[in-house]
Parts: C-alpha cells; sequence; structure tokens
C-alpha cells in the first residue's frame, strides 16, 4: 500500500494508538508532524464542514498518538472501500489500537448534549452490499461490542449505550426517532460502524466513542450540521480528558 509507505517515510514508526475526530471533535496536544489527507495516496478527503483532513502525530501524556482529523462518509458518495480506507491504512502501518470518534444525536432520555458515549453496542443501518436492506437489522436489534481492551471507566462525563448507524446526511424525523428507540439505539449518526467492522478484520482493538451533540430525547429546537460541529468543539474537552485519562494509565 503506497500510503503506508509514505507514512512510514514521513511519518516513521506507527504510535500505538489512533484517534479518528468527528465533525467538529478536537483533540489538543503538542504536535510533532502532521500530513494532509491529499497528499497520502488513496485517501479520500471529506467536503463536510468540521473535517479538516489532516494526520498529526501528538504528543499527549508524554506518549504520541496519531490523531485523523476527519473522516469520508457514504452519504458523499463514497463507497465503502473509501470509507474504510483509513482504518485499513492505520492497521498495515502497524496501529495496534483505534478509538473513532463521532458526533451523534442523542434518542435516549439518559443522553444530553455534551455527554460522551462509549459504543457497547451497534445497529448497522446503513446500505449493505449483500442488497438485504435494513429490515434485518431493525429486526435483529443491538450487535454487542467487546471494549475490554480498554480500561474500567469511571466517569461521570463518559457514558455507554448502543449507536445506529445510518445513511443520512438529513437528519432524523421523530418517526424515524421513535423507530430507533424502539429498535434499541440510544444514540445516531452517519459513520463510525463500517470502521468498526474493519478493523475487527484486521485484528486491531478498536472502539467507538459518541460526541452527544444535540438531542432528540427533549423538545428543543434544533439548527443543524453547524450546531453540531459547534457542540462537538465544546464537548471536545470531554474528550481530552478521557485520552489523557487512557494514556495515563498506559505508562
Amino acid at each position: 500500500m503506497q500510503a503506508v509507505e509514505l507514512l512510514r517515510r514521513r511519518l516513521g514508526d506507527p504510535p500505538s494508538l489512533a484517534v479518528v475526530l468527528g465533525s467538529g471533535v478536537t483533540l489538543e496536544g503538542d504536535e510533532k508532524s502532521a500530513l494532509n489527507y491529499e497528499v497520502i495516496p488513496g485517501m479520500p478527503v471529506s467536503d463536510v464542514t468540521g473535517h479538516s483532513g489532516v494526520l498529526k502525530i501528538l504528543e499527549i501524556e508524554n506518549q504520541q498518538i496519531a490523531v485523523m482529523a476527519g473522516r469520508k462518509h457514504l452519504y458523499e458518495g463514497a463507497t465503502l472501500e473509501e470509507v474504510t480506507f483509513a482504518t485499513r491504512m492505520l492497521a498495515a502501518w502497524g496501529v495496534m489500537q483505534l478509538i473513532l470518534t463521532n458526533a451523534a444525536g442523542g434518542l435516549s432520555e439518559d443522553l444530553e448534549v455534551g455527554d460522551l458515549m462509549l459504543i457497547n453496542g451497534t445497529i448497522d443501518l446503513l446500505p449493505s452490499t449483500d442488497g438485504k436492506g435494513t429490515l434485518p437489522a431493525l429486526i435483529q436489534g443491538p450487535v454487542s461490542r467487546s471494549n475490554k481492551w480498554l480500561p474500567q471507566v469511571r466517569s461521570p462525563e463518559v457514558k455507554s449505550g448502543t449507536y445506529a448507524a445510518v445513511l443520512g446526511p438529513n437528519y432524523e424525523t421523530r418517526a424515524e426517532v421513535s423507530l430507533l428507540l424502539h429498535a434499541g439505539a440510544d444514540a445516531v449518526g452517519m459513520s463510525t460502524v463500517p470502521e468498526l467492522l474493519a478493523a475487527d478484520r484486521t485484528g486491531m482493538d478498536a472502539a467507538g466513542l459518541s460526541v452527544i451533540t444535540n438531542s432528540w430525547a427533549k423538545p428543543i429546537t434544533f439548527h443543524g450540521h453547524q450546531a453540531v460541529v459547534k457542540a462537538a468543539t465544546e464537548a471536545s474537552v470531554k474528550l481530552q480528558r478521557f485520552i489523557q485519562s487512557f494514556l495515563a494509565g498506559k505508562e
């Protein structure tokens, strides 16, 4: 893979951990190097606001991690191959652990705007390659995920729940919210599940972490993608603390 050859040449040996940032999500650290997605062979670039398209090496808690600011989505017309390219590239580079963040809408009344939700189950309602559609996923209900490689989370800032992945780019109607709740979802977004499945196939440890940027459980006015990006940026301080705690536990 030419992309991996470039990473090895420009960035050197891989860090053990990589973090993919969702819409508007940020992570701070001492920047050691950076590559724009455009210079990485085969790397798809998102046109969506809040996805800057930069791979950075940051030092946090005296450890270096790879941070990918942005991802390509199926709703942009990308293929599954393109959507999972970064995950497969990181695995081939030698990254062992992957945290995939996203901006998600809260469905459960237990989730507030600004919460972090560790994904312990998924409902895959994205277009399938087998032609079966989304009905089987709705009937089956959540597929559980093991996050045993992560240290036990003991923080009121980090909750857990089931993430439903839908195509988008439109946001959910009240009828769709009701359906997703009935199917067992706690939050809904438009990414992450294909990357989790791709990571599983490579043998890489992977976990999903949703930043709740709007709530469908409360009768409030929702102002679209710009509001999502703003809320994600404001909630990123909690992600920062989560990553710092995780890295401190690895020392």
